[in-house]
């Protein structure tokens, strides 16, 4: 879902099909550098309206640690609590169409629930 958005713009970088980025292998072992890693810190504020600090895309991050990052963020706000379905709606607006919203609301609710204060465990 959320990872599928994040490996096809990991995927434009790379000039690959969406297919073929593995989304649990750490993203400099798959060859992201550090301009690489700004394009998609940039691609996902502009897509999502979430800033995702270059930090947060160093190495030994994959695609599924940056979406549950984004998603994490998309939940946070700025410091408040999204009202539920908040986070699903911006998902579908923001280039999640395609996928079930079911599936969205599973998710960030699962995201959710491993967190304390809006950190992840």
């Amino acid at each position: 879902m959320v990872a599928r958005l994040v490996a096809s713009e990991v995927a434009r970088i790379f000039r690959v099909a969406t297919e073929e980025i593995e989304v649990a292998r750490p993203l400099d072992e798959l060859g992201m550098d550090s301009m690489m890693s700004l394009d998609l810190s940039m691609a996902i504020e502009q897509r999502f309206g979430v800033e995702l600090p270059i930090v947060a895309i160093s190495a030994g991050v994959s695609v599924n640690d940056i979406a549950t990052r984004l998603i994490a963020g998309l939940r946070a706000g700025k410091g408040d609590e999204k009202p539920a379905g908040e986070v699903e709606l911006h998902l579908l607006q923001h280039g999640a169409g395609a996928f079930d919203p079911g599936e969205l609301i599973a998710l960030t609710d699962a995201v959710k629930a491993h967190s304390i204060d809006g950190a992840l465990l």
